[in-house]
């Protein structure tokens, strides 16, 4: 079935809405794959690259409108004198972020038309995907940048599964993303391929992680008293039960100062550039000599 004119930009912003139920904190990674392979389908029945930009438009508007629904907290905060203008500036701003979806859709039909030998299967869907991820950079960059929800948070369910991004970046394990969300478009054997890469990405990970000491990345804030003990910047004991030697980080803003004593017997083979919310980098069970309900946040680095 195919959509043309308004039911195609309503498909597209549907698609775009469950893709975003598959980032944190809900991370259902079958409504990624199906927001975009809708993406993508759209893209190619677009009869134009003018007509992929506003698919691709509706799709980001869709999608950045339920993945910035927090934004709606600030303005309900009691006295709520401004609760009137949350919905449209959520509204507003989900706009403006789709535009990069929408980017991608007419940078990549443009260069699939002016060179048709890349109008392959498999060759388009590269193009996109190159296309996907220099728009979701542009995004991060731009007008100081909005790097919210990049593809890349998808896998933030799967310690392993985030590994790449000390290899990639963020946004280079985004395209590989995008390429293993999108291959059912391509046919079964592309398909089969994708579940191959994500398997072998994921014993890859879960290696590479057995490999290194266990890190636990404290945010240092402005909050710091109120998340942490007095003593706890002493190095008090964490308890760690891991068969890794541990260190314990205190990060502050980019960078990362070793806090703890604790033996460490390599130096970390990742370039730690930014960091992330999402389960910690460590493959041993932690726990904490205070309630858990004052414990900071875990932390993972690219």
């Amino acid at each position: 079935m195919k959509f043309t004119g308004w039911r195609a930009l309503g498909a597209a912003l549907v698609a775009g809405a469950l893709a975003a139920l598959a980032m944190p904190p809900l991370y259902w990674l079958p409504l990624a794959i199906v927001g975009i392979v809708a993406y993508v389908w759209l893209w190619q029945a677009a009869p134009t690259p003018l007509s992929a930009f506003w698919r691709g438009l509706a799709w980001g508007t869709g999608h950045f409108a339920v993945g910035s629904y927090w934004i709606l907290e600030a303005f309900y905060v009691p006295p709520a004198d401004f609760a009137l203008l949350g919905p449209p500036i959520v509204a507003g701003l989900a706009v403006v972020l789709g535009f990069f979806p929408g980017l991608a859709g007419w940078a990549s039909r443009r260069i699939i038309d002016r060179w048709p030998a890349l109008a392959g299967r498999y060759s388009r869907l590269v193009v996109l995907a190159i296309a996907w991820t220099l728009a979701e950079w542009l995004r991060g960059h731009i007008f100081t940048g909005y790097p919210w929800n990049p593809l890349a948070h998808v896998w933030g369910f799967a310690t392993p599964l985030l590994q790449g991004a000390a290899l990639f970046g963020v946004y280079g394990l985004g395209m590989l993303t995008f390429l293993v969300l999108a291959a059912p478009t391509a046919g079964w054997r592309a398909s089969i391929a994708a579940l191959v890469v994500v398997g072998l990405a994921g014993w890859a990970g879960q290696s590479a992680m057995a490999a290194i000491e266990t890190m636990i990345l404290l945010p240092r804030t402005t909050l710091w008293p109120m998340w942490l003990p007095a003593r706890m910047v002493l190095c008090d004991p964490i308890i760690v039960d891991s068969p890794s030697p541990v260190a314990l980080w205190i990060v502050t803003h980019s960078r990362m100062t070793l806090l703890s004593p604790m033996e460490v017997r390599v130096r970390p083979p990742f370039h730690f550039k930014s960091c992330v919310f999402s389960p910690m980098l460590a493959n041993g069970k932690i726990s904490f000599p205070f309630p858990s309900t004052v414990c900071p946040s875990m932390t993972t680095c690219e």
